[in-house]
């Protein structure tokens, strides 16, 4: 059950099931697979904090040290993790799966170069793992290195053809370069075999919210909502189709939650003030927001997803229309911890959009977390 329990991480696009309960005939669990249910619950602190209190009391525990570097990397720690990872790799350096957690660390601090060293020194090992051709691929999205991060996650398709986080993901690689219609086929496919993939969802919102701005709203409000306003990519695209919709002073709103929630964001700052990123758009009119920003925070990058005759510049100074019981953003949240972490925001449904726009997506949470087998470790000493 344990096994199962923390495959079933690797895939965080839907919310998790409910907490199984033990059969009242079924031995104790013991502290690592309690730890593991708290993971399963997605209480991470509370796990983590379980695991410290573990390897205290018995710093032998080698089952314990894999997991308690994961929940590490999870809540911002990531020197600690940096710390129990190289002493857990000296031991065992051909360890695919403990190289699966230095390639998750890597990419928690952005450090896109060494992280696709581990990744591909993991396919080297096992070329058949769907896991590490995805987690190359959001790697690869990155840098802008798009024809080689649509060959990885079309691999991992391959492997591996009902996973809808890397059908959602291809979605955004192809909207990338440009191929805006074969995204959103993806991006649907994905919303078929999981309504909630908020990947896919925000992709959409931003490929609709002209030629079907309800359904874009309703999208992009839906991302929100299962990332429970702590994602900046989902709120950004809200943001967008507000626009798109002439409803600026809500797009006004979102913004402003999403600066509290991301004080030193200073694209988010310019943003809201109304400056364009980059070189200002000439078509684009004061006081409504500039194109070019809405280019950025769509999967296209620099091409445009509307078709050419309906440019943003447009819709963003048409008159208001008449906005039957708009949705008025929630009270704001209080402000993440200190420690929170900026991540790709793969798993959590933000758009990965390239270096250049890289750092406007930042995230409390991680990416995919390791693999299964991470639970086998320890089990045979």
């Amino acid at each position: 059950m344990g096994l199962f329990l923390l495959f079933a991480l690797m895939v965080p696009q839907a919310p998790a099931p409910s907490r199984r309960s033990t059969p009242p005939d079924s031995p104790p669990l013991d502290r690592v697979d309690r730890a593991m249910q708290l993971i399963h619950d997605e209480k991470y602190e509370m796990a983590y904090q379980a695991l410290m209190d573990l390897v205290k009391d018995d710093p032998t525990n080698a089952r314990a040290f894999p997991f308690l570097a994961a929940m590490e990397i999870q809540t911002g720690r990531l020197n600690d993790a940096e710390g129990h990872i190289n002493s857990l790799i000296a031991h065992e350096p051909e360890n695919a799966d403990l190289r699966e957690l230095s390639g998750q660390l890597y990419m928690a601090r952005r450090d896109w170069k060494k992280a696709e060293e581990q990744w591909r020194w993991i396919i080297g090992q096992r070329p058949n793992s769907e896991q590490a051709h995805m987690q190359l691929a959001a790697v690869l999205l990155q840098e802008d290195r798009y024809k080689d991060a649509l060959a990885e996650v079309t691999r991992a398709l391959e492997i591996s053809p009902r996973r809808n986080d890397a059908r959602s993901l291809r979605g955004n690689i192809l909207a990338a370069l440009g191929q805006i219609n074969q995204a959103a086929l993806d991006w649907n496919i994905a919303l078929v075999g999981d309504p909630d993939d908020t990947v896919a969802l925000s992709g959409l919102a931003v490929f609709l919210r002209e030629t079907d701005p309800n359904t874009a709203l309703k999208y992009a409000f839906r991302a929100v909502e299962l990332t429970d306003w702590k994602a900046l990519g989902p709120m950004r695209v809200l943001a967008m189709v507000y626009r798109a919709r002439g409803e600026n002073d809500l797009a006004k709103k979102t913004l402003e939650r999403a600066m509290l929630m991301f004080p030193n964001n200073e694209a988010l700052a310019a943003e809201l003030r109304g400056e364009p990123r980059g070189a200002p758009d000439p078509a684009s009119a004061p006081p409504a927001a500039p194109a070019k920003p809405e280019k950025a925070v769509t999967a296209a990058s620099n091409k445009p997803a509307a078709p050419p005759a309906k440019s943003t510049a447009t819709v963003a100074a048409a008159p208001p229309a008449a906005k039957p019981e708009p949705v008025i953003p929630k009270p704001m949240p209080p402000a993440p911890a200190p420690n929170a972490v900026v991540i790709p925001p793969l798993a959590v449904g933000g758009l990965t959009l390239g270096a250049a726009v890289g750092d406007l997506l930042a995230f409390d949470v991680l990416p995919l977390p390791p693999s299964a087998k991470v639970a086998e470790i320890g089990r045979a000493s």
